[in-house]
């Protein structure tokens, strides 16, 4: 769609939301104009025609004390025979028919008898044949009080509120009670003085007392409204406008006014409530028919101005605009000398001596960015390692030559998606796909060490290429270490082997010079040589050790060293360490000792023999560095795991030195003579922390200070894993 076709559509529908807009505005407008005006006109009509009722009760009451205190009713309720109650009932006839808003006026006696009735079916009843709310009624009318019910259902005369005075001697003491039951059409006639809208009259617990409509008697104390929204909101008592469903067609969207009992001087309310309702399509008809007079108005005025519109901004900045796109098409086939001619000094020749600016800028850039993407391919393809860059969505953007040939790809497309590798090591790839999926999640690098493939190892890199704290891509490096790792294995094997064949003719260079000194050591007058026997015996130990080691550790980084694991004491292992070393740290004057805790220790999960080979290598080495003080062995337990310190008073490490710690034939020393002089490998913290990888342990060097002294530390599971794995040699 050419631009001129999308501007007129710009306009037009500007046009056509201003079209839509302003009627509406001025509909939500004028309907919350006429809301407000409905609300309060409601809110009033309410609170008037409550009033009214409260009123009319309160002057009943007033009405009925002023009945209850003529003299003639005290006299008959003080002297039934001596009074005649007829009389006193034609009081009461004359009150009834003079106010015409009472059914029935019943006296009643302190036993709740009637005694003058102005119904002639009232004349047996007593205070037990009455309604059973009466009973309290009557109870708080002999206090003194005049009282009154909520509105009841007489079965005789319909819906009633029954009235209670009391009768009182010159004395002021009750001798009876007066009853008057209003006549409750008298009420409903106050609420069909609203003819405009529906009215209903609920009681506190939402059922309908009275309303405007023409079943109101069938309904009365029948119809329950406590669930509608509209009696939920009255509850909470004030006044106010809702908008709801009606209670009788829940279709029909209603406008609510309600107003809650005040009571009056005399009469305190029942906690009724009285509705409004009218539907919102006639409160709200005169707003609607305003905003369609206006639609049509504002129609009609919108497509004048949007032709005028059109013209003008087609003379004025459709033409420039063109103008400009066509340049931006020539820039994007590659045309950068492409210039736009300034014709005015306005936002179109600004923009167009700025396209003038940023083209000559882009062409530079351009440029730069050649030169800069030929020496960054050169600097990939002459890598010794595959390479390797994705981008976020896990598509592959690059590859060198050697990661062409690690992958076995035929051809080289200029990009590789996920699904379209034309690779014989698609499994591969994709493994390869999937830890850079991981590199991006987690936004870190890392590398594998050995990844084995099509009988290839490879040892891995990824790094996360990131631009402005986010995550853009992976760059992989991969380096194929497989001849490398075949040479470590035959040194290993070779290595395995040559301590084997070493071991037998020391093991029997030992026992013969043991039983040399041990069998001929009288027979050796000369000393020279019983030195050089006894040179000869401690060589052949040192050698023993020496290729114990080294078969030690050949065996855990082949992972054919067999573990026998189980659940022992550690207090009598550590014991016997201590014992066998005592006479060597008796030798050099050096204590060694262990805390008063061994005895509460619990059992630990592990390789008894070799956790004794841990603390017997551990404890030699502090004794080597060890010319005063001595070593202290301290266990703890920590969580699910038994943590063992081993620390000394000795020479310390210098933080150089504790970087070589743990490592094959490496030693802590600052000069060259430290291994001669300590007689050691360089394999003995080595094999212990191979040996505690495989027993699901760790060891660690806690602190080290020159001249102060060394604390190791190991840790040891107390109870067997949930899935315990075979053993095996760490990778480094």
């Amino acid at each position: 769609m050419r631009l001129p076709a999308k501007l007129i559509l710009i306009i037009c529908g500007m046009g056509l939301i201003t079209t839509i807009v302003a009627p509406i505005v001025v509909y939500v407008a004028v309907s919350g104009t006429l809301k407000s005006t409905i609300s309060a006109n409601q809110q009033a009509t309410a609170s008037t025609t409550l009033g009214k009722i409260d009123r009319f009760i309160s002057e009943r009451m007033d009405e009925l004390g002023n009945v209850g205190r003529a003299q003639q009713f005290t006299a008959l309720l003080a002297s039934p025979d001596g009074t005649n109650p007829q009389l006193v009932e034609t009081d009461l006839h004359s009150v009834a028919q003079l106010a015409q808003d009472w059914n029935n006026l019943t006296l009643l006696d302190l036993h709740g008898k009637a005694v003058a009735v102005t119904t002639e079916s009232d004349r047996n009843k007593t205070l037990a044949t009455l309604e059973s709310s009466f009973a309290g009624l009557y109870n708080r009318a002999l206090t003194g009080q005049t009282v009154y019910s909520d509105v009841l259902r007489s079965n005789e005369d319909g819906p009633t509120l029954a009235i209670m005075t009391p009768i009182t001697d010159r004395t002021g003491q009750p001798v009876g009670v007066l009853v008057g039951e209003i006549n409750w059409s008298a009420v409903l006639s106050i609420l069909h003085e609203q003819g405009n809208a529906t009215t209903l009259l609920l009681n506190h617990s939402g059922l309908e007392i009275g309303s405007n409509q023409a079943d109101t008697q069938n309904r009365i104390l029948t119809a329950d409204r406590h669930a509608s929204p509209i009696f939920q909101q009255a509850s909470h008592g004030g006044t106010g406008t809702i908008e709801a469903a009606n209670p009788d067609n829940p279709e029909v969207a209603t406008l609510a006014s309600y107003t809650s009992e005040i009571g009056s001087r005399s009469y305190k309310g029942n906690g009724w409530h009285l509705l409004l309702l009218q539907p919102t399509s006639i409160a709200f008809a005169p707003a609607k028919n305003l905003a369609l007079a206006l639609l049509a108005g504002l129609l009609v005025a919108s497509l004048v101005v949007c032709l005028i519109m059109f013209w003008v901004a087609h003379r004025l900045i459709t033409l420039p605009i063109r103008r400009l796109s066509t340049a931006i098409q020539n820039i994007s086939l590659g045309n950068l000398a492409e210039r736009l001619e300034v014709t005015s000094h306005d936002e179109l020749g600004q923009l167009a001596t700025t396209f003038n600016t940023v083209t000559t800028q882009l062409a530079a850039t351009t440029v730069n960015l050649q030169q800069e993407k030929s020496r960054l391919e050169s600097s990939i393809n002459s890598l010794p390692l595959g390479f390797m860059l994705t981008d976020a969505a896990g598509d592959i953007i690059t590859l060198n030559p050697i990661m062409n040939t690690l992958l076995n790809l035929k051809n080289k497309p200029p990009k590789f998606t996920k699904g379209k590798h034309q690779t014989a090591n698609i499994a591969f790839l994709q493994q390869l796909l999937d830890h850079c999926q991981t590199t991006l999640a987690k936004r870190q690098a890392f590398h594998i060490p050995e990844q084995s493939y099509d009988n290839r190892i490879f040892r891995l890199f990824f790094s996360p290429v990131i631009q402005n704290d986010t995550a853009i891509g992976v760059a992989v490096l991969v380096e194929d270490i497989t001849e490398a790792k075949l040479l470590d294995r035959s040194k290993d094997e070779f290595f395995s082997i040559a301590s084997h064949e070493l071991r037998t003719p020391l093991t029997a260079i030992r026992g013969n010079t043991s039983m040399i000194q041990q069998y001929y050591g009288e027979k050796l007058k000369d000393q020279d040589l019983k030195e050089l026997v006894g040179d000869i015996h401690e060589s052949s130990l040192r050698l023993i050790t020496i290729v114990n080691d080294f078969l030690d550790a050949s065996r855990l980084e082949q992972g054919k060293m067999k573990l026998t694991l189980e659940q022992f004491d550690l207090k009598p292992v550590i014991e016997s360490v201590i014992y066998e070393l005592g006479a060597l740290s008796h030798e050099k004057k050096i204590y060694i000792r262990t805390d008063n805790t061994l005895g509460t220790l619990p059992l630990v999960y592990a390789d008894k023999n070799r956790v004794k080979q841990i603390i017997y290598n551990l404890t030699g080495n502090a004794m080597r560095f060890t010319e005063k003080g001595g070593i202290t062995i301290k266990p703890e337990v920590q969580g699910d795991q038994l943590k063992v310190y081993v620390t000394d008073t000795g020479d310390g490490m210098s933080p150089e030195n504790q970087q070589l710690l743990f490592h094959k034939f490496q030693q802590a020393s600052d000069n060259i003579l430290t291994r001669d002089t300590t007689r050691g490998t360089g394999l003995g913290l080595y094999i212990c922390r191979l040996l505690l990888d495989n027993m699901n342990g760790k060891i660690k060097l806690e602190s080290s200070e020159v001249g102060k002294g060394t604390t190791f530390s190991f840790t040891l599971p107390l109870n067997p894993p949930k899935s315990i794995k075979a053993p095996q040699a760490p990778k480094s």
